[in-house]
This record gives structure tokens, C-alpha cells and sequence, in this order.
């Protein structure tokens, strides 16, 4: 199999695998990033295991179907460059060759190949339908999330869908202390809703603004799927009932003095 990618792309791919690979990982494949071929499609995708992100190439092109797993320290690397510049992958025998221009000189150089039968499973497809205004909400109310691990349910935002109308969803996030939300939002979720963590992915503005939504299973053990622009985007949601959190929300009734904050001091409040 030999894959040919451009420096452009690759350099795009390894800035949203950089929020997905630890610098110490528990285990040393965790440290790579899988090349995939498949009916001249190719793609590169990152796990931690708890999340995956996968990046679909526009412009590379594939000899053949397989997979190849590169180091990720590897890969950036190799990203450094002009963006029209190539960058080839082969495998054969026992080795993977990397063939790549330095200085206006294509250099080659073996690394050591990894059975990419290793690599970890991640799962079936979810499927997921339009989102408008998620990646925005969940952005805006993530910075109120909770940082202690020992309330993990609260390091996550709740995607609450139990409001009435075809608005009816509403993105909550709390620290015990402070609580935002933003609703009047349409995102297909289950009836239950579903505790998405805060990840550096999902907060990394190189995502496009608009994406699509799924979730697959409901309680514990659902996953959500995200897919923005050549991303697509899954990971573990957050196990565990998150509190009731209309009841802290004083009634409009009998209130005197209302104060309304707009977009701008979301950050300030969050600080």
C-alpha cells in the first residue's frame, strides 16, 4: 500500500489529534496515529480510548487498501513544511518507508511497523442528524463545568432535552457553585439527554461552527458522535444522573429587579 499526502492537510490533521494523544500515554500505541485506505478514500484517526477522532483527506491519494501506524511525535514532524509539499507512506516487508522533502531533497526513512491489527476498535458508526448551534452552546457554558474529579457527572455539560416544543433543548453546565445554560436549542438527543465531558477537541477552534449530533445507547455507556467539516469526533459520555438543575432557578413570579447579561460577559462570569 502507498499513500500520498500533502503537508497542508497533514499539518491540519495533527493540530486536532494534538487535544487527543496524552504525551505519555498508557500504552505506546495510544501514541500513534492510524493511516487508513479504503476504495482510494483515505483518512487518519487518534484515540485515548475514551474518545477518537478521526480525519477524512481531501486531497491524498491512495495504491491500494490497508493501514499504517505512525508515531505521532512522527507526524508532526513530518507536517512541518510547505503545504503543497508531499508526504508519502509504503509499506512492505517488515518496515513502513516515509518519504518526505527537506531543503527541496526527498528524504527517506524507515520506521518500524506496528500491526495495525493493534489498533483499538471504535465501535460501530453512530449515526447523527443536523445540530445548529451546539458546538457555540456547549462553548459557551463549558467554562462553568466543574474541575473536580471527584464530581465527574459535573465536569460534563448536560444536553437536557425534556423541554417542551421544537426548541426544547437546553446545554446546562455547574460547578455546585455557578450554573449557566442556553436553551431554545434543537439537537437530536434522547428524551433522557446525555452529559457530554469537556474536551480540549470539542473547545479547539479549528472545528468548523456548524456540526451534526448522534448519540448511540442511553445511561451509561452512551457515546456521542460529532462530525464538523473532514472531523468526525466520538467519545465516551459522562456516566451518572446530573442533578435537577431547573429547581435552582428562581421563579420569575414576585421577582422585583431582573438583570440581563448579554454574550460579552459570559467569559468574565466564567473567570
Amino acid at each position: 500500500m502507498k499513500l500520498t499526502l500533502t503537508r497542508g492537510e497533514l499539518k491540519e490533521a495533527a493540530a486536532g489529534f494534538q487535544k487527543i494523544v496524552a504525551g505519555r500515554p498508557n500504552l505506546p500505541i495510544l501514541g500513534c496515529v492510524r493511516f487508513s485506505a479504503r476504495g482510494g478514500a483515505v483518512a487518519a484517526e487518534a484515540t485515548d480510548l475514551d474518545q477518537t477522532a478521526l480525519y477524512r483527506f481531501g486531497n491524498a491519494a491512495a495504491d491500494g487498501d490497508g493501514a499504517v501506524l505512525a508515531p505521532f511525535a512522527l507526524v508532526k514532524d513530518l507536517a512541518r513544511g510547505g503545504a503543497a509539499e508531499a508526504v508519502v507512506f509504503e509499506t512492505g516487508g517488515g518496515a513502513v518507508a516515509v518519504t518526505a522533502g527537506a531543503g527541496g531533497v526527498s528524504v527517506r526513512r524507515e520506521i518500524e511497523r506496528i500491526d495495525p491489527a493493534d489498533w483499538p476498535q471504535a465501535g460501530a458508526d453512530i449515526e447523527t442528524a443536523d445540530a445548529p448551534g451546539f458546538l457555540a452552546a456547549y462553548r459557551r457554558v463549558a467554562p462553568f463545568a466543574s474541575a473536580d474529579e471527584t464530581r465527574r457527572v459535573l465536569q460534563g455539560v448536560f444536553v437536557d432535552a425534556s423541554g417542551s416544543g421544537d426548541h426544547g433543548t437546553t446545554l446546562v453546565a455547574t460547578d455546585g457553585r455557578r450554573l449557566t445554560c442556553c436553551n431554545s436549542l434543537a439537537l437530536p438527543v434522547p428524551a433522557g439527554g446525555v452529559v457530554i465531558p469537556v474536551t480540549r477537541f470539542l473547545l479547539w477552534s479549528g472545528l468548523e461552527q456548524e456540526a451534526s449530533l448522534g448519540v448511540s445507547g442511553g445511561g451509561d455507556g452512551a457515546r456521542v458522535c460529532v462530525r464538523c467539516g473532514r472531523w468526525t469526533y466520538r467519545v465516551r459520555a459522562v456516566d451518572g444522573a446530573y442533578p435537577n438543575w431547573r429547581q435552582v432557578i428562581p421563579s420569575r413570579e414576585g421577582l422585583a429587579h431582573r438583570i440581563t447579561f448579554g454574550d460579552a460577559d459570559a467569559g468574565p462570569l466564567a473567570g
